[in-house]
């Protein structure tokens, strides 16, 4: 019984002769925490700085603001006259539009107008009775957005527009006939000639052929 004791024993001394958990020496932890210390006062440091980064920029930003409202405060509306579309009198469709004496702006109204009537899709030979109210809509908002000039404020109903309108279906319709591509219209039909404002003026003064 005795060796069985011994072999007891010795395993009992293996176990108590185990090394023990290692562990962090007390002055590594310290240098630890002084530096997650340091870490989060860098970073609190940094934070501070953006935060008042973004304050600065805001406060730029709202004098820049406010520096525009009063320069806009500052320069005066500018009123827009009213032009009514004539009843009698002389001139044609340019003076009539205030545009006698800028041939070039009346010019580029007049492309503008030809190349919204095709972009609308009508048709050429129509009259105007033939449009629909959205096709002529677009062509207004074409002309209207593309020269400032052409303010309903100014133009109550678009009228120079519509005038333009008429003004390039009839010269169309005329140059047709001449060629042949169109045949006349019946006089009986009432749509045989789209009015103008022209016709109201008396004087086709503009240089654009009546129908």
């Amino acid at each position: 019984m005795a060796p069985r004791k011994t072999r007891k024993n010795s395993r009992n001394t293996s176990s108590a002769t185990q090394d023990p958990p290692a562990t962090t020496p007390p002055n590594e932890l310290g240098e630890l925490q002084v530096e997650l210390e340091r870490l989060r006062q860098s970073t609190e440091a940094q934070l501070a700085e953006a935060r008042a980064e973004v304050a600065e920029a805001r406060a730029q930003a709202e004098a820049a603001e406010a520096r525009a409202q009063a320069q806009a405060a500052a320069v005066p509306a500018v009123r827009i006259v009213r032009i009514p579309r004539p009843r009698g009198g002389k001139g044609g469709l340019q003076a009539a539009m205030g545009l006698e004496d800028d041939d070039e702006l009346y010019a580029s109204i007049q492309r503008t107008v030809r190349r919204a009537v095709i972009q609308a899709g009508i048709d050429l030979h129509s009259t105007l009775s033939d449009i629909s109210v959205e096709k002529l809509a677009n062509v207004f908002k074409k002309v209207r957005e593309t020269h400032p000039y052409m303010d309903r404020q100014r133009f109550s109903l678009d009228w120079p527009t519509l005038e333009l309108v008429k003004q390039y279906l009839r010269n169309h319709r005329k140059y047709s006939l001449k060629v042949g591509r169109l045949a006349p219209y019946s006089r009986s039909r009432s749509t045989q000639r789209l009015r103008n404002v022209d016709d109201d003026i008396s004087d086709n003064g503009d240089g654009e052929a009546a129908a």
